[in-house]
């Protein structure tokens, strides 16, 4: 998803425009399974990692929507 966030913004590289991810888990029995956890870490890593790259001024890549299962 960050390399498809990243093709947008290299589209449409205007500096009003802020990227977000928005995410979900599948569904599943319980609410927390202890290996997604490292796939958040992961998904904030690679969008740290795309405003080192573009953003000079500030963060581009700013949020990361995550809806927590219930």
């Amino acid at each position: 998803m960050a390399k498809r966030l990243e093709v947008h913004y290299l589209s449409n590289p205007d500096a009003q425009f802020r990227y977000a991810l928005s995410t979900d888990f599948a569904d599943a029995s319980a609410e927390i399974h202890p290996e997604e956890e490292g796939w958040l870490t992961a998904a904030v890593r690679e969008m740290r990692a795309l405003n080192r790259l573009y953003a000079a001024d500030g963060p581009i890549f700013s949020f990361l929507l995550h809806r927590k299962r219930e």
